[in-house]
């Protein structure tokens, strides 16, 4: 009787200390138990936050998409109203409608808020000055030094070029395409000649002096041209 005493004594101080084992082991998993429920809580809480946030980003993306096919339906109807702009604007992307104005037509140059077309086809002065005028420009005026030696430069190793001015109206009073008097003249040696007496328009030579490239020359002979015209006027470069 004894020793079923003393064994029944034992066993039961190993349960009583198993059974703190496991009530602290089922504390501690209690304990992680709840800090992962917080953190759960505290993820999904902020995951619906960014879920509002991206639902928000996504409207006002919605709503820009919109705005910008409206802005480009307008620019559509203005570009009928006026067709001379699309000779500054096209598409940068298609995919995107994106509309995109340059400040000069699609083939011409920029300088000093000019623009400026080099023909690579040639004609007579006339028909030069027309097809100038078809583009929405006019022979080339040249006011200025350095637009002088722009034109030089450009044309520089090229061929003969029409420039816009000539004396046909009058014989010695060299006259511009805008009506206004030359006052100041680049020209090329003993020029002008009026060689054959029927010298009467200007062209600008690939010479090797920028300051002395004109020459008066039969006016029904073809050569290639520049054309000038002014940037588009929204532009902020000029």
């Amino acid at each position: 009787m004894k020793n079923e005493l003393d064994w029944l004594k034992e066993n039961y101080s190993s349960l009583i200390a198993a059974s703190q084992v496991l009530w602290t082991n089922y504390s501690i998993l209690a304990a992680v138990n709840d800090k992962v429920q917080n953190e759960k809580a505290e993820l999904q809480r902020k995951t619906g936050g960014l879920q509002n946030i991206i639902e928000r980003f996504q409207m006002e993306n919605d709503s820009l998409q919109t705005k910008i096919k409206i802005l480009n339906r307008r620019v559509t109807e203005i570009f009928k109203t006026f067709p001379s702009l699309e000779k500054y604007c096209s598409f940068e992307d298609v995919e995107s409608e994106e509309w995109v104005c340059k400040p000069c037509p699609q083939g011409w140059e920029l300088f000093n808020c000019k623009c400026y077309y080099f023909s690579i086809d040639e004609k007579n002065w006339k028909d030069s000055h027309t097809a100038c005028k078809k583009q929405g420009a006019d022979l080339v005026i040249i006011d200025s030094r350095e637009e002088q030696e722009f034109i030089w430069r450009r044309s520089k190793g090229n061929k003969i070029k029409w420039i816009g001015l000539t004396n046909a109206p009058m014989e010695g009073i060299w006259m511009w395409v805008d009506g206004t008097r030359l006052t100041t003249g680049y020209w090329d040696g003993n020029q002008p000649n009026n060689q054959g007496g029927n010298q009467d328009c200007v062209v600008a030579e690939p010479n090797s002096n920028s300051f002395q490239n004109w020459n008066d020359l039969d006016c029904n002979s073809s050569w290639q041209r520049i054309c000038e015209t002014q940037v588009l006027q929204f532009t902020p470069l000029c």
